[in-house]
């Protein structure tokens, strides 16, 4: 049976979005359109028709300009232990008679006398006190005493030992400089700064030519692809991804950004240097 799934939110209800559903386990991004939040999304009638609603679905919304994800994921099975009845095994109590034995005057023994020796006292010799010697001034003079003044020894007062106090500076937001192109070959580098946290790293709206306005075009981490992905606001496209794992999306010999569609704007280059 195929599954649903209602995509709201609380503070753009009756906002148009377009959404971008990624399944789980796919290397695919499907655009389900544009939609009036609340909106139910049915699995099935995609093509090929799917039955199951995990997966991330990025939530785009162009009037006020603004940018989601919602993560569905896959449900963990709760395990039900089946109880193992054990019986319960009642004893039988079985009685053992206790014989009385029975008095014999005939098998009663005879008690044979015991002989109790005499005790011969012993004679305990008698204590001799020690004499305790009694001080006799004649004898022992008194104790002259002694000029030497006894050595003090001073007692160390404690120092109270102030500990400084750290004040943690906040880590201020990475600048990544992208180098961009529009249609017409034109080439600008623009210090862009990260904005806020997305999916556990900054996200980036990229800038004009003079880097004061937005060129309607954002980089973020998909979390689910394991990479960096540039989209196009306007559109709801994706334009360039990035497969580099690291915080930022810096691009190098190794890692470079990698043309999904053409549009009106393509990252050039995205390195961990300043504009020149």
């Amino acid at each position: 049976m195929s599954q649903s799934i209602l995509i709201e939110s609380s503070n753009y209800s009756g906002y148009t979005a377009n959404i971008i559903f990624s399944p789980l386990g796919e290397d695919i991004s499907l655009n389900l359109g544009d939609h009036v939040l609340p909106y139910l999304f049915f699995p099935s009638g995609l093509t090929p028709s799917r039955e199951f609603v995990y997966g991330k679905y990025s939530i785009f919304i162009a009037s006020p300009e603004c940018f989601f994800l919602i993560d569905v994921p896959l449900p963990t099975p709760t395990i039900t232990p089946t109880p193992t009845i054990t019986p319960t095994v009642t004893p039988t109590n079985t009685q053992t008679p206790t014989p009385t034995p029975s008095f014999d005057p005939c098998k009663v023994p005879s008690q044979t006398p015991t002989n109790t020796p005499t005790l011969t006292p012993t004679k305990t010799p008698p204590v001799t006190p020690t004499p305790t010697k009694s001080w006799d001034p004649c004898v022992t003079p008194f104790a002259t005493p002694s000029n030497t003044p006894t050595s003090v020894t001073p007692t160390p007062t404690p120092t109270n030992t102030v500990t400084p106090s750290i004040t943690p500076t906040n880590t201020p937001a990475p600048i990544i400089p992208f180098v961009i192109q529009n249609t017409s070959l034109e080439t600008w580098c623009c210090n862009t700064i990260g904005i806020l946290e997305f999916n556990g790293k900054y996200y980036y709206e990229l800038l004009n030519s003079g880097c004061s306005s937005t060129t309607g075009t954002i980089v973020y981490w998909e979390d689910s692809l394991n990479r960096w992905e540039h989209w196009d606001f306007g559109t709801f496209t994706l334009l360039q991804h990035l497969n580099n794992p690291s915080l930022y999306p810096q691009s190098d010999p190794t890692y470079s950004w990698v043309t999904d569609t053409v549009g009106s704007f393509t990252i050039l280059n995205s390195s961990g240097n300043t504009c020149l």
